[in-house]
């Protein structure tokens, strides 16, 4: 089973708030004291710790600037567009090496695990038990939530130092 953003199994998360909730401590979660949910809230923000993804994905995670990942999340959106805005139809089939992706193939690529991260991340926020196939599932949300960002922010250095 998936963790939670505190990485604790079981543990749903209502992502459109950034706050974790159990499904046994909602009404004490509730009444708690506002530097508790402060704490709780901070977690969100910060940087997953090693523990809550493999090592090899903090290749991505490391890549993350400090700041609230959701709005990280957001701003990336609209970077992207910016990034990809000017490249023609022609231009999108440029490869800088002949093995290499063209710049049309690793928006792809970006667009298909991007939805996969989302689909893991609610899968494992949602506390659903049965695993996922090809998948390391002792990964944390907020990890992925990282890895998601890290990942786009890897692909868009690649495309600045290498396509354009």
């Amino acid at each position: 089973m998936g963790r939670g953003l505190n990485g604790k199994p079981g543990a749903v998360s209502d992502i459109s708030h950034g706050m974790e909730l159990r499904s046994d401590d909602i009404t004490s979660y509730l009444h708690r004291p506002t530097s508790d949910v402060i704490t709780r809230i901070m977690t969100m923000i910060t940087a997953p710790n090693r523990t809550e993804a493999a090592e090899y994905y903090f290749t991505y995670i490391d890549q993350v600037g400090a700041g609230d990942i959701l709005e990280i999340l957001e701003a990336q959106g609209g970077e992207k567009r910016a990034l990809l805005n000017g490249i023609s139809e022609d231009d999108s089939l440029h490869r800088y090496a002949p093995e290499k992706w063209s710049i049309r193939e690793v928006v792809a690529h970006l667009n298909d695990t991007e939805r996969l991260f989302v689909f893991r991340a609610f899968w494992f926020a949602r506390g659903f038990d049965s695993p996922l196939a090809s998948f390391d599932q002792n990964i944390t949300v907020r990890a992925l939530a990282y890895i998601a960002a890290g990942h786009v922010t890897h692909h868009s250095k690649v495309l600045r130092e290498r396509y354009l």
